[in-house]
């Protein structure tokens, strides 16, 4: 979707992303996603375009997942960062489910 915000990494944070060390690219990309998806602007467009139900359950969701994981973005550089963010890659969550995913 064209309304959906854009995520905007600063230079600094994306020559992070390509660090060798692998726990300064963890933190890095965490953070990155962290913070974009904390912002209003995000949740309430997501929430509108995919519903506020769970992807997994069903129930009510409060959270936004993402369906690649932070984590695989980090050990697998061969993946495309932009997608980390990307409106395919973000899904409503609810807390339970995200607490309990593996």
């Amino acid at each position: 979707m064209d309304d959906f915000p854009k995520w905007n990494p600063q230079k600094r944070t994306l020559r992070m992303m390509r660090c060798d060390d692998r726990s300064t690219r963890m933190l890095t990309i965490r953070n990155a996603a962290s913070n974009f998806i904390s912002k209003p602007d995000v949740r309430k467009r997501l929430f509108e375009i995919k519903g506020d139900q769970c992807y997994i359950c069903g129930d009510k969701a409060s959270q936004i997942d993402h369906k690649i994981s932070v984590y695989r973005f980090a050990e697998e550089v061969k993946l495309n960062i932009w997608d980390l963010n990307s409106l395919d890659n973000l899904y409503p969550i609810c807390a339970h489910c995200n607490s309990t995913k593996t």
